[in-house]
């Protein structure tokens, strides 16, 4: 064992190289200890904060010379209250051999629809506040067209040849949609979805890309 004057006079010597790594190791601790909280504070934040869901209800078949409504309802799944909750949902029959278009429909042109076919029109959803847990219904969203010659769009009643239609398996239901919103903080975050019905026992499905462009518009932002 080396004398104690020999390890004083070593620490003397080296005094300057053991006060850096003295101080970047309380260093390299302050910055693990500061992404510790961070990462904690991330998790709470998300713990926290409002997450609007959208829920798809028990479909009910098109009903003969009624409108046909949209099978959702929205809800705040988080803690706290989603705000200025905005959004469009799209609901309409589409020709079964068609690939779903998830466009975000501000404007169709009629020179891309078959003559005499009423040009397709998306509902808006607005309304101020979403409670955590309270579910919206949202009894207005129907199928809707706008006519040709006409700017307003008008709900679609469904009529014999759409029903004799569904039930050959020949179109099915495509619904798509978006939300965006505030979280309690200020934070603005959205969310897509999208489901497709198809008549039972028609024998009839959709294309595999269909499916898959549907299945992967179910997503929600990354925002904290």
């Amino acid at each position: 064992m080396p004398p104690k004057t020999t390890i004083t006079e070593w620490i003397k010597a080296n005094a300057n190289a053991l006060m850096a790594i003295f101080t970047a190791v309380i260093a390299a601790a302050t910055i693990l200890q500061v992404c510790i909280y961070r990462s904690q504070l991330d998790e709470m934040r998300i713990d926290q904060r409002a997450w609007l869901a959208v829920k798809f209800t028990m479909f009910q078949p098109p009903s003969l010379n009624a409108k046909v409504p949209a099978p959702i309802f929205a809800i705040d799944i988080g803690k706290t209250v989603a705000k200025d909750v905005k959004g469009w949902i799209f609901v309409r029959p589409v020709p079964i051999a068609t690939t779903i278009d998830l466009s975000e429909y501000t404007r169709v042109e009629p020179s891309s629809l078959p003559a005499g076919e009423p040009i397709p029109a998306w509902s808006k959803f607005t309304t101020g506040v979403i409670y955590p847990g309270d579910p919206v219904p949202l009894p207005r969203v129907v199928i809707a067209s706008t006519p040709v010659g006409r700017n307003v769009p008008e709900p679609l009643t469904w009529d014999q040849p759409l029903q004799d239609q569904w039930s050959r398996g020949e179109i099915y239901l495509a619904l798509h949609g978006k939300f965006t919103y505030n979280d309690a903080a200020g934070n603005s975050h959205w969310t897509t979805f999208c489901s497709i019905f198809i008549a039972a026992n028609s024998g009839k499905n959709v294309s595999k890309d269909t499916w898959d462009r549907c299945i992967s518009y179910n997503t929600v932002d990354d925002n904290k």
